[in-house]
């Protein structure tokens, strides 16, 4: 689950190459999902297409929290 104290999340490239392959009820069905997700820390209710496309999504803005020590602000 990702950290509520987060103030900040990461929106991959990776992300809006794929979503882009899907309509735009799709699309901003997932971009709210992953708003909701950052904000809340809950897993929103979503179609079956975009629950598979959240589920890569989660999982990266769960493992973006992690102190990474190469980062700049880790410098």
């Amino acid at each position: 689950m990702i950290s509520k104290d987060r103030t900040r999340f990461i929106f991959h490239r990776r992300w809006a190459k794929v979503i882009r392959e899907f309509s735009w009820k799709i699309r901003l069905e997932v971009i709210e999902a992953v708003f909701d997700y950052a904000n809340t820390g809950k897993t929103p209710e979503l179609s079956p297409v975009a629950q598979g496309l959240f589920a890569f999504i989660k999982y990266d803005l769960e493992n973006d929290g992690i102190e990474c020590p190469n980062s700049i602000e880790g410098k």
